[in-house]
């Protein structure tokens, strides 16, 4: 969430297109995807919330006690990385259930072929 709507991208990407010489046609390209705005990790603006996989982390972490025990968190609202200016607007959103989408985003890296144990060590990393 920042200030301008509840999901702005902290993300550019660059995509590069190779051209045959003389012909003109494509050959090959890439897209290379790089983090913008690496402050916001730290420290958001007034009303604007830092990364989404916080808040989803810390909702499951309300309900989950071994993984609340195992990753020491609290709820958002108790974490100083998603709550440095008390703003509940920015911590619970309206139409966002944190908890929910964490159950998408595990699925998610289910579906990518991401192991449980990966997965918590991805989780554990996040939370560090």
């Amino acid at each position: 969430k920042t200030v301008r709507n509840d999901n702005s991208s902290r993300f550019g990407k660059l995509i590069q297109v190779d051209f045959e010489k003389g012909s003109g046609k494509v050959v090959g390209g890439n897209i290379t995807q790089y983090l913008l705005e690496k402050s916001r990790i730290v420290k958001q603006a007034p009303g604007e919330r830092n990364y989404h996989i916080f808040y989803y982390l810390c909702a499951n972490c309300e309900t989950d006690s071994k993984q609340q025990k195992e990753l020491q968190l609290q709820g958002a609202d108790q974490n100083y990385y998603t709550s440095q200016y008390d703003n509940n607007d920015a911590i619970f959103v309206e139409g966002i259930n944190d908890q929910a989408e964490y159950g998408k985003t595990l699925k998610a890296m289910d579906t990518m072929g991401i192991s449980s144990a990966e997965q918590a060590d991805v989780m554990r990393t996040v939370a560090a």
